[in-house]
């Protein structure tokens, strides 16, 4: 892709650097989503060498190899809102990276795909695990219905971060039990 079509689309080279390995298509797409939810997207991720892919835990089979996957975030939009935009759109490829809530798009052939990443850092790397839906994952950012449940957005994994959930919510339980007694 040339700069020309780059401008085109609203985005430039301080935008996507690497602009002229990334096809149209999927160019395309960002702007549409970002026309649909009315937020200019952070490009945190476009064309990858094999071994930056590797690095942040990408399938060898990634779009982003071939240059037809962009990871955006949109910056004040919850997550639920760009995913919907996005299936309007009826984007080939899908992705919703949780805890982060970057946005995976891409302008792959062949049959759509929907998916969640949750992703974790290591000390010695990336890890992605593959084994939630698009809408569990969805559902990890959606905002609460009027009466609903507040979700946490972090799951603790250490044993520290257990412990203070832990008495979290017991502290919330023993609040509450008090103001139901005191009610009476």
């Amino acid at each position: 892709m040339d700069l020309q079509r780059l401008n085109f689309y609203g985005f430039t080279v301080a935008d996507l650097p690497r602009y002229s390995k990334v096809e149209e298509p999927v160019l395309a797409y960002a702007s549409q989503l970002w026309r649909a939810v009315g937020v200019k997207p952070v490009i945190t991720s476009s064309y990858r060498t094999p071994a930056e892919n590797a690095s942040v835990g990408g399938s060898a089979g990634s779009q982003h190899l071939a240059g037809r996957a962009l990871d955006l975030v949109f910056g004040g939009v919850d997550s639920a809102t760009v995913i919907a935009a996005a299936e309007k759109l009826n984007i080939p490829g899908l992705a919703l990276q949780y805890p982060s809530g970057a946005i995976h798009i891409d302008a792959r052939t062949g049959p759509r795909a929907r998916w969640g990443e949750l992703v974790k850092s290591t000390g010695s790397g990336v890890v992605k695990e593959f084994n939630h839906t698009l809408a569990e994952i969805v559902g990890m950012f959606a905002p609460p219905k009027a009466g609903g449940v507040i979700p946490i957005p972090i799951i603790p994994t250490t044993v520290a971060g257990k412990v203070g959930a832990g008495v979290i919510v017991a502290a919330v339980l023993i609040f509450l039990t008090l103001l139901v007694l005191s009610n009476r």
